[in-house]
């Protein structure tokens, strides 16, 4: 369905299957992060949805982690070498319309 990009400065989500999008698009009114990674085979592979309010981000954005952590009691950790890219213009696009239409969408590295 899609492939990851990691970039200097932020995650490029690439469409690599339109159809299987749409057809996810279509039977839910809003996809959230985890639904496009775990289609894909990325959740598991170090690949999260990583909700705001478990790493204190003050918004709704959608946010995937790379190489983040759980506690035993599921909070999520986060390590050096941990990457957490957001989506910063969600009130206004909706990320995956965006990958629907343009073949790709922009997640910006938060630092």
């Amino acid at each position: 369905m899609v492939e990851l990009i990691e970039q200097p400065h932020g995650l490029l989500i690439r469409l690599t299957d339109k159809k299987e999008l749409k057809a996810l698009l279509k039977k839910n009114k809003y996809v959230e992060p985890y639904e496009i990674l775990d289609e894909a085979g990325y959740i598991g592979n170090g690949w999260w949805q990583v909700s705001p309010e478990s790493i204190g981000a003050l918004t709704d954005a959608p946010i995937i982690g790379y190489d983040i952590g759980f506690t035993d009691e599921g909070e999520v950790e986060l390590y050096d070498e941990s990457k957490i890219y957001w989506y910063p213009n969600y009130m206004i696009k909706d990320p995956w319309k965006v990958l629907l239409k343009e073949g790709e969408v922009f997640f910006d590295l938060a630092e």
